[in-house]
């Protein structure tokens, strides 16, 4: 660490995965592909904060 950072703290992190799907849509329809992105965002308080509730986890899924 340098010495010019005191104190260093993590403040957000996310993680992002793609999975592919493969479904049926109907009788005569065939195959359809999809690409899924799966986000978890992962959001950190200070320490001190009230109430305490480290961390904040959210997850946000979208077909691309």
């Amino acid at each position: 660490m340098s010495e010019f950072i005191k104190d260093r703290r993590l403040l957000k992190a996310e993680k992002v995965q793609y999975f592919e799907e493969l479904s049926m849509m109907g009788p005569n329809q065939g195959i359809v592909r999809r690409i899924r992105k799966e986000t978890e965002t992962l959001t950190y308080f200070p320490e001190n904060a009230q109430p305490r509730h480290n961390p904040t986890i959210t997850t946000t899924v979208e077909y691309l």
